[in-house]
């Protein structure tokens, strides 16, 4: 069964993904990765994750996707020319648990591990909404509206 988003939440869905890009500055990202670091299953992420402080659109998805009760997902920072820092690391739960990745090609790596038919490549050649959140937001009500009319 699949989750209905809210549509005032900016989401794609891409194959047999739906990608949720978030306002989450770097430092903001590195602190979620050490406040999650114990977080071995999906509610321990969302426990040690809940008292940090987001911009409302990025707090509004997250609190979605706690209550949604995804149990695989995955969260990867990227800067806003899709480089991913060297000393980043990504969340990803699949099943509920926990999963580490090695530095090398760890944004194919989650794609994988997803069994996303949406691939690393792929998300690279959609600049256009995911360069950054506000591309993002703008594209995704752009395609709301069109799909109204």
């Amino acid at each position: 069964m699949e989750t209905a988003i809210p549509i005032d939440i900016v989401y794609f869905k891409e194959k047999n993904a739906t990608v949720i890009p978030l306002l989450i500055e770097d430092n903001e990202f590195e602190t979620m990765v050490t406040s999650a670091s114990d977080a071995n299953h999906v509610a321990d992420f969302h426990q040690s994750t809940a008292a940090l402080t987001f911009e409302y659109p990025s707090r509004k998805s997250l609190e979605i996707v706690a209550k949604a009760d995804f149990k695989s997902f995955g969260v990867v920072n990227f800067s806003d020319d899709f480089s991913v820092h060297v000393d980043s690391n990504p969340i990803l739960f699949i099943e509920n648990t926990r999963r580490n990745l090695a530095w090398k090609d760890y944004v194919s790596a989650t794609h994988d591990q997803l069994n996303s038919a949406f691939t690393s490549f792929e998300l690279l050649k959609k600049e256009k909404e995911f360069w950054d959140f506000y591309n993002a937001d703008d594209q995704y009500f752009r395609l709301l509206e069109n799909q109204l009319r």
